[in-house]
């Protein structure tokens, strides 16, 4: 688990679905979760009615503000081997700041909330203090420059304009720069020279090539079966196609006439 507790102190909120659920869904739904078959008291961890609700011994697993009250945190915590959730014989031990962050989500008052997948989207504030002070150019940065600061860090030094150059090659295209790319970016004064830079490679005919990788690694693409006396396989055609397929995507999602590409 990636908690927030290394510095309690900056970012004391727990957040029921990220810090909360995948505790109780790895350790706790084999015998309190959806499976009627494996459920053990009548107690389902994984639904809000009968999480804060007395089950069958007449505890309540969580009491929201009353850790001391909580039965989950009294099984979680008890010396007795029989007693003790999850069961010794799961092979399953709740580290100390697992157990922490429950406490402190009880402690809080156990706000409880469905699975993020069943949520409505909703747009969050974008931070504009980082966007007025000039650190950071879009929302995402600002975000990404608002978290850092809450965990203390700042922002890394801005990359010399070659290496720049050599990174955004690498990963739109997999290929570096050409001795005549880095002297027209580094003779490129004006503020649209990297927007520029970005346009020419997703426009490059390597930019379907490098996006292609992936998908043929995972269907094991290959132009023969893999021995030395296959025959060939004419399976470039589909390669071709996928690589311009992305090319083609690239193009219309960058162009003023359409707003709903299809391949």
């Amino acid at each position: 688990m990636g908690l927030c507790f290394s510095q309690e102190s900056q970012s004391p909120t727990i957040d029921f679905d990220r810090d909360i659920r995948p505790i109780l869904s790895d350790y706790c739904f084999k015998c309190h979760g959806p499976d009627d078959k494996q459920l053990q008291a009548g107690l389902r961890l994984d639904l809000q009615s009968s999480i804060f609700s007395p089950s069958e011994s007449g505890s309540t697993a969580v009491v929201p503000g009353n850790p001391q009250q909580s039965e989950l945190l009294r099984r979680i915590t008890s010396k007795d081997s029989h007693e003790r959730m999850p069961p010794t014989e799961e092979g399953k031990v709740l580290s100390a700041a697992q157990i922490r962050a429950l406490t402190k989500w009880i402690e809080q008052g156990a706000d409880w909330d469905n699975h993020w997948a069943f949520e409505r989207i909703v747009q969050p504030p974008v931070p504009v203090r980082n966007l007025a002070n000039g650190k950071v150019h879009n929302a995402i940065d600002a975000f990404v420059l608002q978290k850092l600061e809450s965990v203390g860090l700042s922002q890394a030094p801005p990359e010399s304009r070659a290496r720049l150059l050599r990174r955004v090659s690498l990963d739109l295209t997999g290929l570096p720069p050409s001795i005549e790319d880095v002297d027209n970016f580094l003779n490129d004064n004006s503020p649209e020279a990297y927007e520029r830079v970005v346009d020419r490679l997703l426009a490059s005919q390597h930019f379907g090539e490098r996006l292609a990788v992936p998908w043929l690694d995972l269907a094991r693409y290959g132009d023969t079966s893999g021995y030395h006396n296959d025959s060939l396989r004419d399976m470039w055609l589909w390669r071709n196609w996928l690589i311009s397929a992305f090319n083609r995507t690239c193009r219309l999602m960058h162009s003023p006439e359409s707003n709903s590409p299809e391949i």
